[in-house]
């Protein structure tokens, strides 16, 4: 079963903070040393990406997972960086956005490895 759908099925409150608790773990677990070596373009290129798989901005995912109050609290860091956690992928209109989104097809069809 999907983490979120998970989450999702589970009815109070402090089971779905554990869940994600332990979530957060497992992927901190995962993939620490590679995100610790990630630039500030290759963090906003990832956000870009989630938002692309999962039709949810970085904003939304984290308000949604960690609540309203730690949404705003990285917002705010984001914005120090000059990134908006609220942008969405759109690739009809922001040119960075079509390249990442070619550059996925691409990969899916097996043109790019």
């Amino acid at each position: 079963m999907r983490t979120y759908a998970r989450v999702d099925s589970t009815g109070k409150r402090r089971d779905k903070k554990e869940l994600i608790g332990q979530f957060e773990a497992e992927l901190r677990q995962k993939y620490y040393h590679q995100l610790k070596r990630m630039s500030f373009a290759d963090g906003r290129i990832l956000l870009k990406l989630l938002d692309r798989q999962t039709e949810f901005t970085s904003y939304e995912l984290l308000q949604e997972m960690k609540g309203g109050v730690q949404a705003f609290f990285w917002q705010g860091v984001a914005g120090m960086f000059d990134y908006d956690l609220k942008a969405e992928f759109n690739p009809q209109q922001v040119n960075e956005d079509k390249m990442i989104d070619e550059i996925c097809r691409m990969m899916d069809s097996g043109k790019l490895k």
